[in-house]
């Protein structure tokens, strides 16, 4: 494997526009090169036993966040990549490994520097239902997308502000609740249903998506008669962005944990994701011994 890998990247010369995976062109090719001389042309999404489809899945998994970010999945090999997997051989040859790993390669190294230089598609903008805004106050004025040069903007270059109009493909979904704290943290719907269908569910920048948002929403307002469901269904068609105060405040408890024990009293582990855990233990070791009593 690693040897087709390292065939294919050294075929060809520096700087050519010919690689290619699965007959599709690999964009990030200088980076890929990089990528896979610094790991000795060991391959990243596959191992002895075949393609980790596991570690596959979790890119695919954040492809399908690039429209949260202005940008078209379809730029980044996503259906060549479900095409491949669609048709895995049972005993997959070294060049099927190739064109998996090097597409899963080239779509991360892709979106990841799309994300990090906030490159936006402006076509998505529109068809999301974002204004692009420039000034504040008497000056604000609304700018179209498609005369702004993106590929110039950046995270130290973006005199532009971005508003999302209300309703179903906003990325907070249709509504949100909001919870003070110093990390902004807060609790709101989505738009991207299919993601609670996945175990493993580390997809948000830090907010928390909720599966029964209006169900919350309803236990939220008490029940009254005023906010009943018909009354929410009828300002979320409106599509007008609406604040509503709650009557009493609800005190807002988030845990992280790695290791719990469920309802049936069995222990449950999941991946230390924020590594947290670990100060955790060296703070725990750090403690002096604790007296044990023992009784008759």
């Amino acid at each position: 494997m690693g040897e087709q890998l390292r065939e294919r990247l050294e075929a060809l010369p520096e700087g050519s526009e010919r690689l290619a995976a699965s007959g599709e062109a690999i964009h990030a090719e200088r980076a890929l090169r990089a990528f896979y001389t610094e790991r000795l042309f060991a391959p990243a999404w596959s191992d002895d036993d075949g393609a980790r489809v596991d570690r596959v899945t979790t890119v695919r998994d954040l492809l399908e966040l690039a429209d949260v970010h202005g940008l078209s999945v379809a730029d980044y090999h996503a259906e060549a990549i479900d095409a491949l997997l669609e048709q895995a051989p049972e005993d997959p040859t070294a060049g099927w490994l190739a064109d998996l790993d090097l597409l899963v390669t080239d779509s991360y190294l892709l979106l990841t520097s799309h994300l990090a230089l906030g490159r936006l598609d402006p076509d998505y903008l529109d068809r999301m239902g974002f204004r692009v805004l420039r000034g504040w106050g008497a000056d604000e004025r609304e700018v179209d997308p498609t005369t702004v040069d993106w590929n110039r903007m950046g995270r130290n270059n973006m005199p532009f502000r971005f508003h999302q109009s209300p309703g179903p493909l906003n990325a907070l979904g249709q509504v949100k609740f909001m919870s003070p704290n110093r990390f902004n943290v807060y609790l709101h719907d989505t738009p991207a249903r299919n993601l609670f269908d996945r175990a493993r569910r580390d997809f948000s920048s830090g907010c928390l998506r909720v599966e029964n948002p209006m169900e919350l929403t309803r236990v939220l307002l008490d029940n009254s008669s005023r906010w009943d469901r018909a009354a929410i269904d009828r300002i979320i068609d409106g599509k007008r962005e609406q604040t509503v105060p709650l009557r009493r405040p609800v005190q807002t408890h988030m845990q992280y944990a790695t290791t719990w024990v469920n309802d049936d009293g069995r222990v449950q582990f999941r991946e230390d994701i924020y590594s947290r855990d670990e100060p955790v233990r060296a703070a725990l070791a750090a403690l002096p011994p604790h007296p044990v009593r023992t009784g008759r």
